[in-house]
């Protein structure tokens, strides 16, 4: 996640997956595979794509026809669209 705005009073949220940051002179530069705003984030779809996600990992004990890797990047990304989504109005 990335917040906008200083650590104490972010003025907007992003859930943002996968690329690069660089940090110089009190400002942050990202490359980003994809960003997504606060605003944006559908919870009911996100949730769905957690609650997927743990099925997937859950399956992949047991096959390992299963990408693993794959299954726990979609899990961070549902997380991590959930933790910025629940900082709206906080």
């Amino acid at each position: 996640t990335v917040h906008e705005g200083s650590s104490e009073q972010p003025t907007r949220s992003y859930a943002v997956g996968g690329g690069f940051a660089q940090v110089a002179d009190n400002r942050m530069i990202l490359i980003v595979d994809s960003a997504e705003d606060q605003g944006e984030i559908d919870t009911v779809r996100a949730e769905a794509s957690l609650k997927r996600a743990m099925e997937r990992l859950r399956e992949a004990l047991a096959n390992k026809d299963i990408d693993i890797d794959r299954a726990e990047a979609s899990k961070q990304r549902a997380e991590a669209r959930l933790k910025v989504a629940h900082t709206r109005g906080s």
